[in-house]
């Protein structure tokens, strides 16, 4: 799929930050040993290492995509391709120290796999007896049951069904192929775009590589499932117009949105933006789309009904209790009610959608053009902007969106979400789940001057504005 060339020469500053990178990376197994009490004095700050190694890689990222080459030769980005698969793989031994969730996923998947139904059946429920202790799920979360979507619990059960001591493994080597999958087809992508240059903020985003290799989250599928779509829509050559487009890549194209929704719920809403662009050039292509999608979607949650499982959960009780890493609903429910909150944020988000899927249909965009991606990219970070809990893997989908077309705001919070790792050494060393509120100050912070400077530096349209960067001018598209 990926033919390398011999690379030409490559500057001092690239091969360096390079090296550099692979090392941070690398001392995930440093963190981990901490994590596992080996140096116990260190525990209480290692929320405050893991935020300066998120934060040291990104720079690093950065650092090769400005020293890195500029041109469309696949062989001279050699290097950088090698770097990025070694840094997902070379991950593997590590235990998970990012969160529990690895824990609650596969005794998910232990309950399926013995015939109850998670969605019903908690963590503590006497039906599991002695097997609570061998499989060992949090216990913050015993008396909740399951929110995942029918092909994310699949996933779960697939890995569990080989046991306690090898469903860990087994789970892991899941996401790590899925992660090394969306590298190669975003290397893919950018070669079919031409846009090579920005390869490096997928090969050593922090959030592609950490989340995944350490955090082990199930966010690697919906990113992967993404990524599929995104490269069915490819058009066979640059110059050539989505409705020459055959209708098959459509359906295909619908089918992965569609997978990439029952693994986590997020990836639906880029049928948005995607329905109303195809709708304004060919109503064919865009029932294609919508449709593939939603008979994706039936099918897999008839298939859970059929399977005697009820698969909503505790997606109402999550959003409800749980709040994490979100300035604006922080900001909110600091000055008004939860009912409030919530009715305002709706509000917001649904007009939001309404707004840019007008704004997609009035506009003659080509569907890979810089303003169409951009589309693309607010309709992920709409829901994540307004929901009351958002970690930092849940931007996996934006680090793989924002090569394709980079812009300064999602750059921003892309780098500053994993400072709110500041909370995990307080809960590793003491129990203590007291998130600071500095994390969210500082992403709003930077959220705001990001955008103010992208609304005032040129006078161009607004949604033209958010992506151009000062990077963005050396980096020319």
């Amino acid at each position: 799929m990926i033919s390398l060339a011999k690379p030409t020469n490559q500057s001092k500053g690239y091969v360096y930050a390079l090296a550099i990178a692979l090392v941070v990376v690398l001392a995930s197994f440093v963190f981990e040993s901490i994590f596992l009490g080996e140096n116990s004095a260190l525990q209480s700050w290692l929320g405050h290492l893991i935020s300066a190694q998120f934060s040291l890689l990104f720079l690093l990222m950065l650092a090769v995509w400005h020293f890195g080459p500029k041109n469309q030769n696949l062989g001279d980005y050699r290097a950088i391709i090698i770097v990025g698969i070694i840094a997902r793989i070379v991950l593997f031994p590590i235990d998970p120290y990012l969160s529990n969730d690895v824990e609650r996923y596969l005794f998910d998947g232990y309950i399926a796999s013995v015939g109850l139904d998670p969605y019903t059946v908690s963590h503590d429920s006497p039906l599991l007896g002695e097997v609570i202790s061998e499989w060992a799920p949090p216990s913050e979360h015993l008396k909740y049951v399951t929110l995942y979507p029918p092909l994310a619990l699949a996933l779960f059960t697939f890995a569990a069904s080989f046991g306690a001591t090898l469903a860990p493994v087994v789970w892991k080597l899941l996401v790590i192929s899925a992660a090394v999958g969306t590298f190669v087809l975003g290397v893919n992508i950018l070669k079919r775009l031409q846009k090579l240059q920005h390869l490096a903020l997928i090969a050593l985003s922090p959030i592609l590589i950490l989340e995944t290799g350490i955090g082990v989250h199930v966010d690697a599928f919906s990113t992967l499932f993404i990524a599929l779509a995104i490269h069915a829509l490819l058009p066979s050559q640059p110059q050539n117009e989505e409705s020459e487009l055959p209708i098959r890549n459509l359906v295909i194209a619908g089918i992965f949105i569609g997978l990439g929704t029952l693994s986590k719920l997020l990836p639906i809403v880029l049928l948005a933006p995607l329905t109303m662009h195809f709708m304004r050039s060919s109503f064919k292509h865009a029932f294609s789309l919508v449709s593939a999608t939603l008979v994706t979607l039936i099918l897999g949650y008839l298939l859970s009904f059929a399977l005697g499982l009820t698969p909503i959960g505790s997606i109402g009780v999550f959003f409800e209790k749980f709040r994490f890493g979100s300035p604006f609903f922080y900001w909110l429910e600091q000055n008004m009610s939860l009912e409030r909150a919530a009715l305002i944020t709706s509000v917001i988000l649904i007009t939001s959608f309404i707004v840019l899927s007008i704004l997609t249909w009035s506009k003659h965009w080509k569907l890979f053009d810089n303003n169409s991606v951009v589309t693309w990219q607010v309709a992920l970070c709409l829901p994540l902007f307004f929901s009351p809990v958002v970690y930092s893997w849940y931007l996996a989908p934006l680090a793989l969106l924002v090569a394709i077309r980079p812009n300064l705001p999602l750059l921003v919070w892309l780098g500053l979400m994993p400072f709110t790792y500041e909370v995990l050494g307080k809960w590793i060393c003491c129990n203590d789940w007291s998130p600071a509120t500095w994390p969210l100050s500082l992403i709003a912070s930077g959220l705001s001057i990001s955008i103010a400077y992208l609304f005032f530096k040129r006078p161009t349209k607004p949604l033209e504005r958010s992506a151009d960067t000062l990077i963005n001018r050396v980096h020319t598209q």
